[in-house]
């Protein structure tokens, strides 16, 4: 099948290289779509379909269309996510040309570029998410443009910044750059949170409490690793009130917002210091003991994960009250949909 395809690719040559010189733009988008596809399977593939990819390369750094450059940055987002789309955008510093038009939208120089950036933000989400390593080691700069971004209130790209914050944090040296940022940017980020989630919608208040989430998550790529935990427990002291607030967002009417705060409290459990923070704060225990708060399947199943995350960090860590860790195991035997039915008998 391999071979098919590519001298599928091979023999239709000359008639791809005329769509590629006289189609319309339609078209020729659509020979893109194919040829990434095509290349993302293997380097043989990509070779194979390599003089249509250098044609789209050409058009993205030629083109003031910015309906075609936005469709092209939504091909090479799919792109980076094999080893060998990685090294095309390399050697053609594709990447480079990215981080150069979002530093040009952070100035406000270049009209182009503001319109792009949520598209090219995506891009380095991906490329977080696929190429930690890489993306790290080369485009540092671009985290802090981002943040820079969202300080300027940039509605349009709030969204989008927020979930590549989130995807950046997703692997540990992701989340190592996140939580080393200089103090004015994470002061910064910090605050516009804080803002948002004060004065937002919803949707967008539950991207940054996915974000949190994600940044403060522990998974077993640092199990050991205690530099982490000490830059984590510093972010604490950012908002001494921040468990009371999450567990006011815990009882609002909105089942999404109610099922990220359980992400958040998941979360926390990975830390011995996450898990002192929240059963200290006062009325957590029995938010937690408290069936009514939530209604709906969907949010019974999240806070009965979020509850079990807790259990399980409590027996891990130890130390913890006997009490309490009896009546959410408890909890935890009776399964997430359990209903409690008060038996009255009737007499005469």
């Amino acid at each position: 099948m391999l071979s098919l395809n590519v001298k599928l690719f091979e023999l239709l040559r000359s008639a791809l290289q005329a769509v590629l010189d006289r189609g319309d733009e339609i078209s020729r988008f659509r020979l893109f779509e194919l040829a990434i596809n095509v290349a993302s399977r293997s380097n043989v593939h990509l070779e194979a379909s390599r003089y249509i990819l250098d044609q789209m390369v050409r058009n993205l750094e030629t083109s003031t269309d910015v309906l075609v450059l936005m469709n092209i940055l939504e091909c090479l987002s799919d792109f980076v996510v094999s080893v060998h789309g990685l090294g095309y955008i390399n050697d053609r510093n594709i990447g480079i040309y990215f981080k150069d038009k979002l530093l040009a939208s952070v100035d406000g120089t270049d009209v182009n570029s503001t319109l792009l950036a949520p598209g090219i933000i995506k891009f380095f989400g991906c490329l977080a998410i696929h190429q930690s390593d890489h993306f790290v080691a080369r485009y540092s700069d671009v985290l802090l443009a981002m943040v820079d971004m969202m300080g300027r209130q940039d509605v349009s790209s709030l969204g989008v910044i927020i979930d590549t914050i989130g995807a950046i944090s997703h692997s540990l040296p992701g989340k190592q750059l996140v939580l080393n940022l200089p103090s004015r940017y994470s002061n910064s980020l910090c605050s516009t949170m804080s803002n948002i989630m004060r004065g937002h919608e919803t949707s967008l208040r539950v991207r940054v409490l996915l974000c949190i989430a994600q940044i403060i998550s522990r998974t077993s790529e640092y199990e050991s690793i205690e530099t982490i935990s000490n830059q984590l427990e510093s972010f604490r002291q950012l908002d001494s009130r921040f468990i009371v607030s999450m567990l006011s967002i815990s009882r609002q009417p909105f089942l999404e917002l109610r099922i990220s705060t359980h992400r958040i409290y998941g979360a926390l459990s990975g830390w011995k210091w996450g898990i002192l923070w929240i059963l200290n704060t006062a009325g957590f225990v029995e938010y937690l003991l408290d069936r009514s708060t939530e209604l709906e399947k969907d949010g019974k199943e999240s806070k009965f994960e979020a509850v079990k995350d807790i259990v399980y960090a409590m027996k891990r860590f130890g130390g913890f009250d006997s009490r309490i860790l009896l009546q959410l195991q408890g909890y935890i035997k009776e399964g997430p949909l359990y209903i409690h039915f008060e038996h009255e008998v009737a007499t005469e």
